[in-house]
């Protein structure tokens, strides 16, 4: 399986804003990382 990172996430997101506008920018990165770990969570 492939995971991604916060990092990754996060200048996908940028690069989905600056092409479809919007606001750019995280306002939780823990609940980010949280959701990211999930599915993880439950494989293991």
């Amino acid at each position: 399986m492939i995971w991604l990172d916060a990092e990754v996430v996060i200048q996908l997101h940028s690069r989905i804003i600056q092409r479809s506008g919007g606001l750019d920018g995280l306002r939780d990165r823990a609940a980010l990382e949280a959701a990211l770990a999930a599915p993880a969570k439950r494989i293991c």
